[in-house]
């Protein structure tokens, strides 16, 4: 993903970012793991601000980008070499913004990036994890992660209801002639 992330990076891909961070959210809710979560905020995040491109007309555009791809460098070079406190560290520089950018730049930047941590946090919720548990995981207030999971339905979604043992083996048997 880390990789794919970088590539996609420097071919202004967004739409590749945006594949690559739905993959990722399937695999951090069933992991429940925190480099995973991290990574998958990141890259969310990371294509929310590279689709906007009226950003790029900014004069720190340039040198938040080179920080961004070192970032991803050294988050991909930590993981290869086992050094999971580094790739965290890597990614974290992504979520909190980074350094050397105009405030204008820099607000926008941890403004999307806070909503990532939301937005990614409602797909958690509705891959089955407990709101408690995917505020915890992301570092986000269960009150924000609930007004957010409101306004986009989930919580109102229907279970699928299931047939019977019987009517399934019936089935299963009628499918298969037996």
């Amino acid at each position: 993903i880390l990789k794919e992330s970088y590539i996609a990076l420097q071919k202004d891909d967004v739409k590749k970012l945006r594949e690559l961070s739905d993959h990722i959210t399937h695999c951090s809710a069933l992991e429940q793991d925190e480099g995973f979560i991290a990574l998958s905020v990141a890259v969310y995040g990371l294509s929310k601000l590279y689709e906007r491109g009226n950003y790029r007309e900014n004069r720190d555009w340039g040198n938040f980008h080179e920080q961004v791809l070192l970032c991803v460098k050294n988050a991909h070079q930590a993981l290869s070499d086992g050094l999971e406190h580094e790739y965290l560290d890597s990614l974290k520089k992504i979520l909190t913004g980074v350094e050397k950018i105009g405030k204008k730049l820099r607000q926008y930047i941890q403004e999307i990036m806070e909503r990532a941590h939301i937005s990614k946090g409602s797909r958690f919720y509705e891959h089955g994890l407990s709101l408690g548990k995917t505020a915890h995981l992301l570092g986000i207030s269960q009150w924000e992660l609930m007004e957010y999971v409101g306004g986009t339905g989930i919580a109102e979604a229907e279970e699928s209801i299931t047939l019977e043992v019987k009517e399934r083996l019936k089935f299963t048997r009628k499918l298969f002639s037996l």
